[in-house]
Formats: structure tokens, C-alpha cells, sequence
């Protein structure tokens, strides 16, 4: 069980670094009983860690430490140090997070004194600006294409364009991800989100990028968002990664990173210069992160009514 890997190690934690800021929902986690977890693997920006889930949470929440430049997001802590972190996280290392701290093996990033950072862009607000037109949304499909080489989700929107996916897996996932577009688009996202969850490579598989931003899509779209969301999350969780899941489970409840939040306001604003800096900075995630991200955003907007 997570909950045994790790007591607390305050008592014991040698170095500490600070908090910059902290989003409300890890702050929540952190209010209630102390829990213990482990790394799930550390990167160059960010450092993820699965915690034990409490009595009727969905799946085990991963928290991500994450540098500066990675930034906030719905489940991160923005450290002050990211350099301590990554000298003592490796996979498995025993973690601990209570309201006054998450430990890493013996390092303590301190939460007092962090800035809360809330993960809901304000749906209400973006929902009352002009959205996203089908010009636009055409728009932004040329733009991405400019932007990230072929091998994502955006090569199958209409119009689609031919490319060779990477990779010895490329012409099946490519195959596999054809078939189901086919299927969205005769019977709607909530019948192929399982097909969906869990395809493709990566930290995050594509599949899963394209339910996060189709979820997205639909709470700029829909005040039924949660009701329609909730199900579809709950549905791909079970056929992917704890990171995966955790993530989805967030964007069903409305929850999105700094780069999605400044990226929804240029769709909903008329500032052209802005949305286009935004989107370039969301398609700069992970290799094909970003793009398949947005693939499932586009395609959700492009319907007259959202799914469900």
C-alpha cells in the first residue's frame, strides 16, 4: 500500500526547499490526514508523485514538483529549488505530503508561505466572451500544423492531412486512431473514450491528451460540463496510467494548467497576437502532448452541440 511507503519524515528530513506556489486542489490534499506516497518517475522540469487515495477518491492523485518554467498546473507545486529535487528523486523514492510539507526522501519542500494558485480558469467568464468561431477554429487548426511535425492528432482532423507517423508503432496507432474518429463521429465521444484511454505512447498517452482537451472544450461550451464529463473520465481512468487518470479526473471537474488558462482566454477574447503566443506555448508540451491536446479541443469545438 502507498500509505506504508513512507511515514513521515519530517523529524528526519535534512535539506528544504520552498513552495512558489501551490494549486488549491493539492492544498486541499494536503489539509486533510497525512499520506504517504512515491515517485513515479523524475524528468528534466518535473517530478511526479502518486499518493496513497483516501476513502472515495476516484484514483490515487499524482502531485508533480515542478520547476519554474513548467509552471503551475491543476496537481502542481511550484518549488523554489528544482535542482534539490531532481539530487534526490528517482522512481519508487518514499514521499510523505501533511499540510506543512511534502518530503521526498529527505528533502522537505515547505507549503507555508506559498502562493494558492486556483486551477479553474472561470468558466462563467470564458463562456461570456465571443468563442470559438468555425474561422477561428480553422485558424488554429493552420496554426498548429505549422507548428509541430506530423505524428499527432491534428493530421486526422478534417481537412486531414497524409503523414507518415513515426516510429515502429506509427502506421498501426495511426490505423487504430483513424477507426476511431470514424466512430466519434458516428456515435459521439462518450462510446470511444475506452477505445481512446490509454492509446499511444508516451507519459501521457495521445489518446488520453485528446479526451483531456475534448473535456476542456466542452466546459467552455456547456454548463452540463461536469455531468458530461465525470463519466467520460471515470471511463478512460481505468484503462491508463495513475498520470493519465489523475489528470483526466481534473479536467472533468473544469481543472486546467497556466498554459490552458491563458490559451481559453485568447479563444474567448479578440486579442489574435495572444492566442496565437498561447497556443504556441500549450503545443510546446511534452513531444505530441500538446498537439494531440488540442486535436481533442478543436474536435469537440467543431461540433454544433458538445458531446453527451
Amino acid at each position: 500500500m502507498l500509505s506504508r511507503l513512507a511515514d513521515n519524515p519530517a523529524a528526519t528530513a535534512g535539506a528544504t526547499t520552498g513552495a512558489e506556489s501551490v494549486s488549491r486542489v493539492v492544498l486541499e490534499l494536503a489539509a486533510g490526514a497525512g499520506r504517504g506516497g512515491r515517485v513515479l518517475g523524475v524528468y528534466s522540469k518535473a517530478c511526479n508523485i502518486e499518493l496513497a487515495p483516501a476513502a472515495g477518491e476516484l484514483a490515487a492523485p499524482v502531485v508533480t514538483l515542478a520547476g519554474r518554467k513548467t509552471g503551475n498546473g491543476p496537481l502542481n507545486i511550484v518549488v523554489e529549488d528544482f535542482a534539490a529535487v531532481h539530487a534526490v528523486a528517482s522512481t519508487g523514492t518514499a514521499s510523505y505530503l501533511d499540510r506543512n510539507r511534502l518530503s521526498v526522501g529527505p528533502l522537505a519542500v515547505l507549503l507555508q508561505g506559498a502562493v494558492p494558485w486556483e486551477p479553474c480558469p472561470g468558466w462563467d467568464r470564458l463562456r461570456s466572451g465571443r468563442g470559438p468561431c468555425r474561422r477561428r477554429l480553422d485558424s488554429l487548426l493552420r496554426l498548429a500544423r505549422r507548428r509541430v511535425p506530423p505524428g499527432t492528432l491534428l493530421d486526422l482532423l478534417p481537412p486531414s492531412r497524409s503523414a507518415h507517423w513515426p516510429g515502429a508503432m506509427g502506421p498501426r496507432l495511426h490505423a487504430a486512431f483513424t477507426a476511431i474518429f470514424e466512430r466519434i463521429e458516428a456515435d459521439g465521444l462518450p462510446a470511444a473514450a475506452v477505445s481512446l484511454a490509454g492509446l499511444g505512447n508516451g507519459l501521457t498517452p495521445a489518446g488520453d491528451d485528446f479526451l483531456l482537451g475534448a473535456m476542456l472544450a466542452i466546459w467552455l461550451r456547456s454548463t452540463r460540463a461536469a455531468a458530461i464529463c465525470g463519466p467520460l473520465a471515470r471511463a478512460a481512468a481505468r484503462r491508463t496510467s495513475s498520470l493519465s487518470a489523475s489528470l483526466l479526473h481534473q479536467a472533468a471537474a473544469g481543472h486546467c494548467g497556466a498554459d490552458w488558462h491563458a490559451f481559453l482566454q485568447g479563444v474567448a477574447g479578440d486579442d489574435d497576437v495572444t492566442l496565437e503566443r498561447s497556443t504556441a506555448a500549450l503545443l510546446a508540451h511534452g513531444h505530441t502532448s500538446g498537439g494531440d491536446a488540442l486535436a481533442g479541443f478543436l474536435w469537440a469545438c467543431r461540433h454544433e452541440r458538445p458531446p453527451g
